[in-house]
């Protein structure tokens, strides 16, 4: 405002300006302008009213600003001396200003709908340059920590702690990696909204990713903070794909061009370079008039535009197809269902109470009976993984120590202990896993939530002992323990505690399309009053009556 009103003053003096004044004009100048800024500071206030009161008069600052003084009528004398197209204003070609104009009218958003994208989600995009190193990132924590870390070592770990004992080797590969899930993160984050059904809490939305960030939210995983994660890598995911639908039947019409998240390359991401590229070539391509009073008028073309991003950033790009493994944690093999899809593949029996002893001798420490019940999950994992859905059955006569040896390539295969060495057999592993996990564990039930905790009353509890003659104890015992710790966890603990137990017990797989409810003995004679909040207790009862039979 000072600087308008100073020059305005200087026009009103009527005197003609030398733009190569001798010294003695510019010292003129000089000392005129002095005094001018001074006096203007000197009477701040007025000149502040005198503004306001002209505001909205012919020759106020905001009309010149605003290009709306009409030049017509004025005389040659003050068209010279007020220079009004020396101050007009011109507005620049911006991102901001295109989405303005774009969005005026709403056709656009169906005329150029690969321009509506990118203007609508520039900073989700703008994150898509990161997704080759984001999948990279879970592939290195794969191989590296797949069941070999349980899920308090990712919470009580952060991502510098991990990085600090790599290889030197190694460490550069796993930088670059972390430094562009980081990036993707911190940009997409918080525009990612659920996960499947599942809302993201708000807690874990305001994360930012660093290298002090546990480890956990970097785990891919479907159960607390992995899914973080997958729903991270699922949305950028997402984004790049529906760039390739969109273009999909101009480019690739004769062919489907498709490729599996793991084979990704920086080649095939979508990479938007704003101010290197974008920017300057929307201030080429627009057309700007320089008629006095068109200063914020700019026209853009937007086809052109959405055919330069097709061409620049869009051309090559294929369909990605996200193959993220969730991550397995070493403790947890019976709740991800490991234990049921091995079943399934290997014909499973149990070990004589003569193994079971001398398994106990040979592994004579808790960290003896930890390390082979890890090295065991590592082999169950890839068991039960085995060609998909495709093979059913896998010989189970293959001795233990074979497989971990020669075909998991694992040392660790020939410091099992003498027993398992030579006696156990893959039709044994569950067996073994299940026997090892009761040595480690006080309470193997230490984990059961408190709602299916509550205790018979004495009428309920005489009702269980009644009919335990009739029951298959041996068959029942183990399937409801297995359902106790897979289902009625924390994190799998939705089933309601006033649902009745028999109910949801029915559905217990026995075998091969075979559940518990499908059994006679099962359906007439198990309890049918007593609900999932008795779960714990009812099966302590049967294994007391087990006992006694």
């Amino acid at each position: 405002m000072i600087i308008h009103n100073i020059c305005k003053a200087i026009g009103d003096l009527g005197e003609p300006i030398n733009i190569t004044p001798t010294r003695e004009e510019r010292d003129k100048y000089e000392v005129l302008l002095h005094n001018l800024i001074y006096s203007f500071i000197d009477h701040f206030d007025e000149v502040v009213k005198t503004f306001y009161k002209n505001y909205e008069e012919d020759f106020s600052i905001m009309s010149e600003l605003r290009e709306s003084v009409d030049l017509n009528g004025l005389s040659p004398d003050i068209l010279s001396r007020r220079l009004f197209s020396l101050w007009r204003y011109r507005q620049q070609a911006n991102i901001n200003h295109l989405v303005a104009q774009f969005s005026l009218q709403a056709a656009n958003k169906e005329n150029y709908p690969v321009l509506h994208l990118y203007l609508t989600e520039q900073e989700p995009v703008l994150s898509l340059r990161y997704l080759k190193h984001a999948i990279e990132w879970q592939m290195l924590l794969s191989q590296k920590f797949d069941k070999k870390i349980d899920r308090e070592f990712g919470r009580n770990n952060t991502v510098g702690s991990v990085l600090k004992d790599l290889p030197k080797e190694e460490i550069r590969r796993w930088e670059i990696a972390f430094e562009g899930f980081k990036n993707a993160w911190n940009s997409a984050w918080k525009h990612v909204d659920r996960y499947t059904c599942m809302e993201i809490p708000d807690d874990w939305k305001s994360i930012e990713m660093t290298l002090d960030t546990p480890l956990c939210f970097s785990l891919a995983d479907e159960r607390d903070e992995g899914i973080c994660s997958l729903a991270l890598l699922n949305y950028l995911v997402d984004k790049h794909n529906r760039f390739f639908d969109l273009i999909k039947d101009k480019l690739y019409s004769q062919f489907e061009f498709k490729i599996p998240s793991r084979m990704i390359k920086e080649s095939h991401t979508i990479n938007f370079k704003i101010e290197e590229d974008f920017l300057p070539y929307l201030q080429r391509q627009t057309e700007q008039q320089l008629t006095y009073g068109t200063g914020s008028s700019i026209t853009y073309d937007f086809g052109r535009i959405q055919q330069y991003i097709i061409d620049t950033y869009l051309t090559g790009i294929p369909q990605i197809d996200l193959e993220v493994r969730r991550f397995e944690f070493s403790s947890e093999t019976r709740v991800t269902g490991a234990l049921h899809n091995l079943k399934q593949k290997i014909k499973q029996t149990k070990l004589t109470e003569d193994m079971r002893l001398k398994i106990l001798q040979d592994l004579t420490s808790l960290q003896q009976i930890n390390r082979v019940k890890r090295l065991l999950e590592v082999a169950i994992g890839f068991l039960s993984s085995t060609g998909g859905s495709t093979i059913k059955q896998i010989p189970g006569e293959e001795y233990l120590s074979t497989y971990i040896t020669e075909t998991l390539l694992l040392n660790e295969g020939l410091n099992l202990g003498n027993t398992i060495e030579t006696h156990v057999k893959l039709q044994h592993i569950v067996s073994l896993w299940e026997f090892l996990e009761d040595q480690l564990n006080i309470d193997p039930f230490e984990k059961v939530l408190p709602k299916y905790r509550s205790e018979l009353d004495q009428y309920l509890k005489q009702d269980i002992e009644d009919v335990c003659p009739l029951l298959d104890l041996e068959l029942l015992l183990p399937i409801m323990k297995n359902m106790l710790l897979s289902f009625f966890i924390e994190g799998s603990g939705s089933i309601g505690a006033r649902i009745k137990l028999k109910d949801t017990m029915a559905f217990c797989s026995v075998e091969d399309d075979i559940y518990l409810g499908n059994l006679e003995w099962f359906k007439l004679y198990f309890p049918n009053h007593i609900d999932c909040s008795h779960a714990l207790a009812t099966y302590r009862c049967f294994e007391a009556m087990s006992k006694k039979q």
